[in-house]
């Protein structure tokens, strides 16, 4: 039996990351510690594909509220592919959750916590996350071109 590993590493597209571009950053400090506060890191995955088929692009954007404060973070991948295709929607969604992933949650991580200590308050808790990609089963892909 093949190695799933082996075989979704086989499956992924060759791609080149290009960029790296943040689309939002902020926060903003509650005048009165809040007793509300997202205990989940809620993430919203977004992914697209040029008009030319040469490059995907992978968005992902979180908003978290603290006891102290409320964050926004979206932050977008895009990746030149080495044979321009169309891919599927769930071929898109496989491609995310493959690397582009992994790509982007410390550039979210840095963001919020970066965020917090300019506001002087506690940095929201980040979660550790997997490979997989969050919500497959939830989110549809979006064309982001």
């Amino acid at each position: 039996m093949p190695d799933a590993v082996a075989t979704e590493v086989q499956a992924a597209p060759a791609a080149e990351l290009v960029q790296v571009v943040f689309l939002e950053v902020s926060a903003k400090r509650l005048e009165v510690d809040s007793e509300s506060q997202t205990t989940e890191m809620p993430l919203s995955v977004q992914v697209g594909q040029s008009d030319d088929n040469s490059e995907i692009m992978v968005r992902v954007s979180t908003d978290i509220t603290s006891h102290q404060a409320v964050f926004r973070v979206d932050v977008m991948a895009r990746y030149s592919l080495k044979e321009p295709r169309h891919f599927t929607d769930v071929e898109r969604r496989s491609f995310a959750g493959s690397g582009p992933m992994l790509t982007l949650i410390p550039f979210l991580r840095e963001a919020l916590l970066s965020s917090a200590l300019r506001l002087g308050v506690d940095g929201p808790m980040v979660p550790l996350f997997s490979a997989q990609l969050p919500g497959a089963d939830q989110e549809q892909a979006t064309d982001l071109s």
